[in-house]
Order: C-alpha cells, then structure tokens, then sequence
C-alpha cells in the first residue's frame, strides 16, 4: 500500500507544480501541459470533424479539380452537389480546357451547395480575337494581313457602322464586338465602328439599305453622286426578288468621304432565278460608262430579230462600275443596254465572253 501511494505522489510532483520546485521544473512541466493540451486540441477537432462527416448529409469535402480537363472537373463538382464557378483565362501555362487555381482547395469542408471557383484556360491570346480599336481600315487591313499571314481570317468583318464621336479621331475604330479576348471559336462576325469626328449636322450619311428594294433607292444612290455596283444573289423565291442583303460601306457614313476616297459601295441583291419560267443559264458582265450627271439604265433580253423581249434590270447610275447580268438561251438571245431610252450597245450572248451558274 505504501509503494502504490509513493507512486501516486511521483505521478503528482511530475505532474503538478509545486512552490519547491525549481524554475527549471517549473518550465518542463509547463511544457507537458502544453503538448498534452495540443494533443487535446487535435483531438477533439477531429472528433468532431468524424461527428460531422458521419452524422451530417449536407457536408462534403471539395474534390481536388485542378489540372483536369473542364468537363471531368465539372462531373466531379456536381458528383459532390457544388456549383461550379468557372472563370475562362487566357495562359501560356495550361493547355486549352485545363482547370488551375480552385478555391477552396482540394479537402476543404463545404455544404452541399456551396461554390468552388475555378479558372479554365483558354489556350494562348493566339486562340482569341486581337483588339483591333485605334485602328483606321487601312490600318486594320494591315495589321490582319501580318497577323494571318496566309489570308485564312478566321472570321467575317462585317460592313463598319459609323457614329459621330467628339473624343475619337475620325476615321478610327473606337468599339469593337465581340470584345477583344472572345475565344476565337465563339467568333463568327467581327462588328466594328468608326468614328465621323465631331458631329456635322449638315452632312449627308449613307443609310442602311439592308432589307429595301433595290429598285426604290438606286435612283437616290446615284443623285447623291454614291458610286455604287450590285452583285446578284440567285434566289428560288420570287417574293425575295431585288432585296438588298448586304452592302459593302456601313450605315453612317459621310458620303463626301465616299466620293472622295472613290470607294464603291456594293449590294448584293437577291434575284429570282427564273426569266420567263426558264431556269437563268449564266451571267455577262456590263460595263456602265461613267457620266458627270445620272443616267437611266435599261438592260433588256431579246431574240436575234428583237421580236422578242423581256426586262431584266432598270437602274440609276453614274457609272464608271461594273455588274454580272443574268440571261437565258444564250444561243439565240441577246442582251440590249438602253442610256436614258436610247440604245447604247448589244451584247450578242453567243459570241460574248460569260460565266455560267
């Protein structure tokens, strides 16, 4: 009995500290409270860490994501009920698709719910649409012909708009869509707009003719002294017939700047593909004769003996362009141009130099 309780007190001066004890006693046993407490600590948090995780259904751990591809990480998100925040970033580090830089990290604790936040990269700035804003056309045709050497753009410009603008230099590029840095993938058409300069409310801009009928503006084209050319568009619906589609030179424009460039706006405009119930056979190219005032053109399809005719084009010009006209029965027909009513010239299809649909 008396070993046992000398043990008890061996246990106790180890243990507790006591006014005899020296300072460096003191010490160490401050000490083993210390490393004990810590064990304590840990314990007792990860206890409840394994309370948690047994007994809660709305906790999971946050799968570790990065370096998968986008798809894999978002299986694994969803497996887990997260909600995925994915920041897509240009890298020269990670490959196209691959995921870095998650938070929380891989083993964090969430509710089912919660979001983990991740980058994915979009390969190089190769892979995206360059900033093209500060640029004159010029300029930008420059800059695409270095950057696509072999001339495959991977995109369609679109015809620019124009806008008045007090704080951008006339003639540059100030918005762009889509941004600079769309993945090239998502990019279709480029829209771009360029400035006017400061606005003059007296100046004569090009309207949009996209959807009119060409033959209800040619007239207003070559009265504003417009230099303008039309490309047909072969059609099988009739309703569609002479519809403009697309024109070269965007909405807004000055044209003073038209003409003096000597820029020439082109249409494309829809055709029906049928003369006469008969299917169209090809197209001869016409040249129109550049005139100081407008002229009245009238192109017309007849037999050899002109005992035959049919309209196929009238229009206001002032020349000095050029338009593929469609025919039928090249063997027998020929194509009559009229200026102002008179007859100007006769193009005998047969022996004419011409492009076949």
């Amino acid at each position: 009995m008396e070993h046992f309780k000398q043990i008890i007190r061996n246990i106790i001066s180890f243990i507790v500290i006591s006014s005899d004890d020296s300072e460096t006693e003191k010490a160490k046993k401050i000490m083993r409270y210390a490393f004990v407490g810590s064990l304590l600590v840990v314990f007792l948090f990860a206890w409840i860490i394994f309370v948690i995780l047994t007994f809660s259904e709305n906790i999971v751990k946050v799968p570790n994501v990065e370096g998968d591809h986008i798809y894999a990480a978002l299986k694994k998100i969803s497996d887990k009920k997260l909600i995925a925040d994915v920041s897509p970033k240009y890298s020269d580090k990670y490959k196209e698709g691959v995921v870095y830089d998650q938070s929380p990290w891989q083993g964090s604790i969430l509710k089912k719910g919660r979001v983990v936040s991740f980058n994915v990269s979009l390969g190089t700035l190769d892979n995206a649409i360059p900033d093209v804003t500060g640029f004159n056309l010029l300029e930008l045709s420059a800059f695409l012909d270095k950057k696509y050497p072999e001339g495959s753009i991977p995109f369609e410009i679109s015809a620019p708009f124009y806008e008045f603008n007090e704080n951008i230099e006339k003639g540059k590029i100030f918005k762009m869509e889509p941004e600079e840095g769309t993945f090239l993938k998502e990019v279709t058409k480029l829209k771009i707009w360029i400035s006017n300069g400061p606005e003059d409310k007296n100046a004569q801009l090009l309207k949009n003719y996209v959807g009119k009928n060409f033959n209800a503006i040619n007239e207003e084209l070559a009265n504003a002294g417009v230099p303008y050319s039309f490309e047909f568009i072969f059609v099988k619906t009739k309703k569609a017939d002479m519809t403009i589609v697309e024109q070269s030179i965007g909405e807004n424009a000055l044209i003073k700047d038209i003409i003096a460039d000597k820029k020439n706006l082109i249409l494309k405009v829809n055709k029906f593909n049928r003369i006469d119930n008969k299917d169209i056979e090809g197209t001869h190219l016409v040249n129109f004769p550049k005139k100081t005032l407008p002229y009245k053109v009238d192109i017309v399809l007849s037999n050899k003996n002109e005992t035959y005719t049919t309209p196929i084009i009238s229009f206001f010009t002032r020349g000095g362009v050029s338009s593929s006209i469609p025919f039928i029965n090249k063997e027998d027909y020929k194509l009559i141009i009229y200026h102002d009513g008179a007859k100007s010239s006769e193009v005998i299809l047969k022996e004419a130099v011409t492009d076949k649909l």
